[in-house]
């Protein structure tokens, strides 16, 4: 994915989203509408609690159904998932 302007882009070798749980993964990112859909899953049966990282600015984090609707703010960064969940993420850009 490419990422114009310079305050919006990453230091080189950083990734712009990570997590810090192993046993949960980025299963898609694309385009919608004013931002991207983030989707990740945790995949070995063992419920975790990851830290959801975005290093871009002005980027509002939103979590939302798998349909992509009833988008709510994150209000931690740290996001609970249960054994095989899958979740639903809006990075939405401000301004």
């Amino acid at each position: 994915m490419v990422v114009r302007g310079e305050a919006s882009a990453p230091t080189p070798g950083q990734s712009f989203v990570s997590l810090d749980c192993g046993n949960v993964v980025i299963s898609s990112l694309r385009p919608f509408k004013d931002g991207w859909i983030l989707r990740c899953y945790e995949t070995l049966g063992r419920g975790c609690d990851a830290k959801l990282s975005v290093s871009l600015k002005n980027v509002e984090l939103l979590e939302s159904d798998l349909t992509e609707q009833n988008a709510r703010p994150l209000s931690n960064t740290k996001v609970h998932f249960e054994p095989f969940e899958i979740k639903t993420f809006q990075l939405v850009r401000k301004g």
